[in-house]
């Protein structure tokens, strides 16, 4: 059965750092592998700040992702990336009251789904969570590809920055508003606003 769950156990914990590992330090290289201990991807988020979810079917995991929560290190995008001012992402996309932002998005190859049904159901567990914790605006910093891949999807999400090549390819940091996210979404994609809502599948 697939499904999308929230790390609870060490062990669930360690399966989301052996994918990371497998995809970013082996497969892509994106971290240098050496760096990594014990078949691990870690970094001094994950000690604190960040929540991670598993995509299982049945008892095999096939892909992850997390959340970064505002804490002593500054978020990732603002590390990495030249933003557009503050009141001006404000004045564009609502007041900013709670953040988040999504890193760590994997979902390798497979035969068995279609590569947006994994998408689709990750990003709908992302936005359950930000919603139980009442976050405003999630960030995300993502290739340039998956960005339009999102938008494509009926995701409203736009670009507050200068792209940067990070992590292996040009990547564009952008926002998506979860406040209103389901209203925006019903003026752009109908089938995926009643994905969201829990209704049906999305198409």
């Amino acid at each position: 059965m697939l499904r999308a769950t929230v790390t609870r156990t060490e062990s669930e914990r360690r399966e989301h750092f052996r994918m990371r590992y497998e995809v970013m330090a082996r497969a892509l290289r994106w971290v240098s592998p050496e760096e990594c201990l014990e078949g691990e991807e870690k970094d001094e988020y994950d000690s604190g700040q960040a929540l991670s979810v598993l995509l299982k079917d049945g008892f095999n995991t096939i892909g992850t992702a997390r959340l970064i929560f505002p804490g002593p290190i500054p978020l990732p995008i603002y590390r990495h990336f030249r933003l557009i001012p503050n009141e001006e992402i404000e004045s564009k996309f609502g007041r900013i009251l709670s953040l988040a932002e999504v890193s760590r998005f994997i979902i390798p190859k497979t035969d068995r789904y279609k590569h947006h049904e994994l998408t689709l159901l990750l990003c709908k567990t992302l936005f359950s969570i930000c919603v139980e914790r009442g976050v405003s605006h999630v960030f995300v910093s993502i290739d340039k590809r998956f960005f339009r891949l999102l938008n494509l999807l009926g995701f409203p999400l736009s670009s507050i920055g200068s792209p940067e090549f990070y992590m292996g390819s040009e990547t564009i940091p952008g926002i998506i508003p979860i406040h209103d996210l389901l209203e925006r979404v019903k003026g752009r994609k109908y089938p995926l606003f009643k994905y969201l809502k829990g209704m049906e599948k999305a198409a």
